[in-house]
């Protein structure tokens, strides 16, 4: 099952992601699969959170100290 994510807001707006595998970490992190720039991306944690595939469903896991939203909620 792919996942696909947008970017709404920031510099790369509207930029299209799409992951194959069954999990996948966001974050400033280079190693993140979904890496944000560490030098203008402060607002997102090294390993800000992690999109796991849960069943037929994905699931997002906040690993971050400044909180992950997903559609403006918590």
């Amino acid at each position: 099952m792919a996942c696909q994510l947008i970017l709404l807001n920031g510099p790369r707006s509207g930029t299209v992601f799409d992951f194959q595998q069954p999990s996948f970490w966001l974050g400033r992190d280079p190693r993140s699969e979904m890496a944000f720039d560490p030098l203008t991306d402060l607002t997102v944690s090294g390993r800000h959170c992690e999109i796991r595939l849960l069943g037929d469903a994905y699931s997002i896991v906040d690993a971050s100290s400044n909180g992950t939203f997903l559609s403006g909620q918590a």
